[in-house]
């Protein structure tokens, strides 16, 4: 305390202090001649008196008074101090009774870990106590600094936690499975310090838990407990005390052993056919249904899984390769009971049936093989049958694992119908007919016939026909053979149409007993895009050489491949694109009746249920249907090709009459009107075949109020949400029915302007509108739809507008002519017509297609490859863009296409002989074989060698052709015209080394030429048996063997010399005898 005296004259100062009546020892000391400084050091936080006297006399104000504190003595406390929640008011106390009374007060400072101050609020609650309340914001640590009478308090500054419940989660919250170990992670490793505490409960009562902290991740903590029963269990999760957000969780723990699966699609189904199986939840809805399929190469095959009316799923599938597939099911990501499922495809299309013969004779066991070997896992049950009655047979596999020997023992004469089948499914060709003859040489059996109420003569084929009354099938009755073939009437035997048309397709041939093909089977009235199809041409004398088969498509030439099973030719291909297509089939030379054949070709899988009706679907994927009111469904067909949609609607109690009609575009419109409530399943058929989403299930209710308006119910669709063309109007339809009475708005948003949309609702669909807008400009744009103000789902769709496409300004440099056999090229421009469309091409000949190819250059232009095959004008069409360029179509006029048949090729160069005097010359003529071009080559025993080609007379059209052979061997020639073999081509010829060898080949190629000879050979022996048939009752044999040898030069000449010459002449007299002849070259 400083004491100025300076004013008071001469004199001393004194000083006492005083504390509770206690003196304080102090001092007094003279700074100068009139300061003075008084200290003492106070002992206690309490009020201090100084008494100060100047000459004994007390100075004005004393006593004076002093207020002493100790901050040391400040006390802090309360839960503000320590673990605090983010978002709450805490509180804390700073008690400074005991620290005396300060002049500057109590001061609290806070701030957060990054730096931020949060406020404090310090209120003076008595004398000597303050209550500090501050809210932290932030997770993490706070500073608090307490500061009173101008000191800090002892302990500060203090470390508060403060923790934030919100950012406490429950992760991988799998659902759970009974019987095993069940975890769940709690992260709070954002929430700040705390402790973790849960309670696990199920039904009421509390399942034993455990909870550990992770090593690996600070803040995160594993709860397990062991389930014991299915159903939902309640997690609740405590972090400080406090419930997290969210708490209790509930987890559902499942049962997968009491989900099934069943259906043929897990057991045994067809190959290239949507195979089908039910997975049933038997109560547990709450889980995911998931399968992986997995064909015998590894591949995976896709599947679809779609919830049904009854709570079931149904999956199916498309197989394509033969054996057995692994399907595992898993419900929640566990396997159900009994996955892995292992599923047998098999393909009855590749059954053959062999060694069955047309004809039988009784008494006289028929055999036959049934090959299923690249079929897959089967069972083959075969049923032979004649007038009705069942015929025994056998079955043996012996042989060979899955071929099967069959045979029958017929013990009367007649038509035996054998069926076979594989997997309960006719093997192709089934039925087969064999018929059954007298032992005896064929005579023509006694014409017996029924007698039938309605019937009709057929002069062509001489058979009675009795036409179906009512329901019976159709009696067929063939009592008449044809030709050499004679036929014992069916007796009345009843068969379906489709049986009677192949057996009399198999035994009745044209008149005059002229060869005669026919063709049968599905393959030539309906087939499904790349899927392989079949039928079968039965021919009466079995010739391959005489089949001529050609396959057509709208764009393409379809594949085809012929197998020979005796008489019958199957004949399989598979169409790569839909359309009708054009079959031609020819035998010996000439069309078959019904040809050309004209099979539709449909891909079902490609039409498209338009407005998204899945999002329709309630919990259980059922739509909703509402009683008396009419429910549309649309599909889109372009891509499907001509098929035919067929509905239908199963209600609960009856069928619901059902509307199909047809759209512009090649959208096709179900409509139908639900008469009751409750359950209707919808079938949806395209060409008799499912598509994707069918069966829809349905669920009919009284509509008792109007539906709320829901945004998130309105569907879309059409080309105009996705791309436009400038100038030109592109709409797309708004499908409000299920929405609620909302009110819909668009509108395009470019960047250079805005497109004006124009809505107008359609009259016969409820809540249903038509959108249309024509821009102006190029670019990309934003489509903005909305429901009453709100944005449907998916919007803003992205539209890109370019500019439009003119199919006039399409150039195309032309084709007026050409020759047939020979491509024709030329050009088509598109630069000037814009980018984007596309660009197709067919060309129509007289009688069938032309394959047309177009190849992009990348440029903006295309060249266009004619390949005409008939003489005649072809009608050229081309199509930018859906419309024809200028001048399309086009008339190309063929004036002729090549025939190969027409070149001869003679000459010593084709024939065998002796390599030093070989003279490799050959001529091909081909005057009279049409425009094309001839190619020749020749291969040896040493590969392909130069040969030389020399036109020569008219117009060069006859060639002379030479080469030169170096070495003994075989040689193959090959001689084409216009890439097709000529007659006779390839020719075989074989060069050898002497005259004698020449001679041995002579005697083996006529030996072969004569079927009645049979030829062996063993070193350099050669034997050859016949039998001949001469007048009189003994048999006679002749030898000649080794013995003879030295009188004949060469066995050739020793043939022609000797008797053995019957040999190689046709045998016409009726007497059998036995004669061998052994030609051996003797050891010299």
């Amino acid at each position: 305390m400083q004491v100025d005296t300076g004013t008071a004259g001469d004199g001393s100062l004194q000083a006492r202090v005083e504390a509770e009546n206690t003196d304080v020892p102090c001092s007094v000391e003279k700074d100068d001649v009139s300061h003075y400084t008084i200290a003492f050091t106070p002992k206690i936080a309490v009020k201090h008196f100084i008494f100060v006297k100047f000459n004994e006399t007390p100075l004005k104000g004393s006593p004076f008074k002093i207020d002493v504190s100790d901050p040391t003595s400040v006390a802090v406390s309360g839960a503000g101090l320590g673990i605090v929640p983010v978002g709450h008011v805490t509180n804390f106390a700073v008690d400074t009774a005991r620290a005396g009374l300060g002049r500057g007060g109590v001061d609290v400072k806070i701030s957060n870990d990054q730096g931020q101050l949060v406020p404090c609020d310090v209120t003076e609650e008595k004398q000597g106590l303050y209550k500090c309340s501050y809210t932290p914001h932030k997770s993490g640590s706070h500073r608090i600094e307490v500061w009173y009478d101008g000191s800090e308090a002892v302990g500060s500054p203090y470390i508060s936690e403060a923790f934030d419940v919100t950012k406490v989660h429950l992760v991988n919250r799998h659902r759970l499975v009974v019987g095993k170990e069940a975890s769940v992670e709690v992260d709070a490793s954002r929430a700040g310090r705390g402790n973790i505490d849960v309670n696990v409960t199920t039904t009421g009562r509390r399942v034993p838990s455990s909870v550990a902290r992770s090593p690996s991740q600070t803040g995160v903590y594993t709860v397990t407990f062991f389930p014991e029963i299915q159903g939902p269990h309640d997690i609740q999760v405590l972090f400080n005390g406090i419930p997290v957000q969210g708490s209790p969780f509930r987890v559902n723990v499942l049962d997968p052993g009491r989900v099934t699966a069943f259906g043929s699609g897990i057991q045994s189904v067809p190959i290239n056919r949507q195979a089908h199986f039910t997975v049933d939840p038997n109560g547990e809805h709450r889980g995911t249904v998931t399968a992986t399929i997995n064909a015998p190469s590894g591949r995976r095959v896709p599947c679809t899984i779609a919830p049904t009316y009854d709570g079931t799923y149904a999956i199916q599938y498309l197989p394509t390769e033969v054996g057995q597939h692994r399907i595992d099911v898993n419900f929640s990501d566990h396997p159900i009971s009994g996955s892995p499922f292992y599923c047998n495809v098999y393909d009855v299309s590749k059954v053959t049936v062999s060694k069955l013969p047309g004809v039988g004779y009784e008494g006289r066991e028929i055999r036959f093989q049934v090959d299923t070997g690249h079929a897959g896992m089967g069972t083959v049950d075969v049923e032979v049958t004649c007038e009705g009655n069942r015929i025994p047979h056998y079955m043996s596999s012996r042989e060979a694992p899955r071929l099967y020997n069959v045979g029958f023992m017929p013990e009367d004469v007649g038509v035996h119908k054998i069926t076979i089948t594989f997997n309960q499914e006719p093997v192709p060709g089934s039925p087969f007919f064999v018929d059954v003859r007298d032992s005896g040489h064929p005579r023509a059996p006694p014409r017996r016939s029924k007698t039938f109420s309605v019937g009709e003569k057929h002069n062509d084929t001489r058979a009675m026909v009795v036409k179906p009354v009512v329901s019976k099938p159709i009696v067929e009755t063939v009592d008449v053979g044809v030709g050499s073939l004679n036929i014992r009437t069916l007796q009345a035997q009843v068969i379906t149409e489709e049986e009677f048309t192949k057996l009399k397709k198999i035994i009745v041939g044209a008149k005059g007993g002229k060869a005669k093909a026919t063709a049968s089977g599905e393959g030539l009235y309906r087939c499904f895009q790349n899927t392989p199809a079949q039928f079968i041409v039965e021919t009466t004398d079995g010739k391959s050489d005489r089949l001529d088969v050609k396959i057509n498509g709208p764009n393409t030439i379809a594949k085809h491949k012929i197998q020979q099973d005796g008489s019958r030719f199957y004949v399989s291909f598979t169409p790569v694109e839909v359309g009708i297509f054009d079959i031609y089939v020819g035998y010996d030379g000439t069309e078959i009746d019904g040809s050309p054949f004209h099979p539709v070709v449909v891909n079902p899988s490609k039409v498209q249920l338009l407005g998204e009706l899945r999002r329709l679907l309630d919990k259980k994927g059922r739509i909703l249907l509402f009683i008396r009111e009419t429910c549309f469904i649309l599909l889109d067909t372009a891509e499907a090709g001509p098929g035919k949609v067929k509905a239908s609607v199963q209600g609960p109690s009856r069928q619901t009459p059902v509307q199909v009609g047809q759209e512009n575009g090649g959208k096709q419109r179900i409509s139908f009107v639900p008469e009751e409530e409750g359950k209707h399943l919808i079938e949806i058929l395209f060409s008799d075949a499912h598509i994707p989403s069918s069966p829809i299930y349905g669920l009919a209710k009284k509509r008792t109020s109007a539906l709320p308006v829901d945004h998130t119910k309105v569907v879309v669709w059409g080309e105009g949400l996705r791309k436009a063309q400038v100038a030109r109007t592109s709409e797309f339809t708004l499908d409000g029915s299920q929405a609620g009475k909302g009110t819909p708005s668009c509108i395009l948003n470019g960047l250079k302007a805005d497109v004006p949309v124009r809505i107008e609702e359609i009259r016969d669909r409820k809540n249903t509108f038509k959108a249309t807008y024509k821009p102006d400009i190029p670019g990309s744009y934003l489509l903005n739809i909305t429901w009453s103000g709100k944005k449907i789902n998916g919007a803003p769709f992205k539209v890109s507008v370019t500019k439009p496409i003119d199919a006039t300004k399409v150039v195309f440099s032309g084709l007026k002519w050409g020759f047939g056999g020979q491509a024709l090229r030329a050009t088509v421009d598109i630069r000037k017509a814009g980018r984007g469309g596309k660009l197709a091409a067919r060309c129509l000949g007289p009688s069938k297609p032309a394959r047309v190819d177009l190849t992009d250059n990348f440029n903006g232009t295309f060249l266009l490859c004619l390949h005409p095959v008939e003489k005649g004008k072809h009608k050229l069409e081309i199509k930018y863009d859906g419309t024809y360029i200028p001048g399309s179509p086009f008339i190309v006029n063929i004036v002729g296409y090549p025939d190969p048949a027409k070149v001869k090729a003679f000459g010593p160069g084709l024939s065998n002989g002796v390599l030093g005097r070989f003279m490799g010359e050959f001529v091909c003529e081909t005057v009279e074989a049409g425009p094309g071009q001839l190619k020749v080559r020749v291969h040896g025993p040493k590969g392909a060698f130069n040969v030389q080609m020399t036109p020569t007379g008219p117009k060069g059209r006859t060639v002379i052709v030479r080469y030169d052979p170096t070495e003994p061997g075989e040689y193959e020639i090959d001689v084409k015209w216009s890439e097709i073999h000529v007659p006779g081509s390839p020719f075989r010829i074989i060069l050898v080394e002497s005259e004698e060898e020449l001679q041995d080949l002579e005697l083996e190629a006529r030996a072969a030429s004569n079927p009645s000879i049979r030829r062996s050979q063993s070193g350099d022996s050669i034997a050859l048996d016949a039998d001949l048939e001469e007048e009189g009752p003994e048999k006679t044999s002749a030898t000649l063997t080794a013995n003879e040898w030295p009188r004949m030069r060469y066995v050739g000449r020793a043939i022609r010399r000797s008797t053995s010459e019957r040999l190689l002449q046709r045998p016409t007299r009726t007497r059998k005898f036995s004669f061998k002849k052994a030609f051996s070259k003797p050891k010299m």
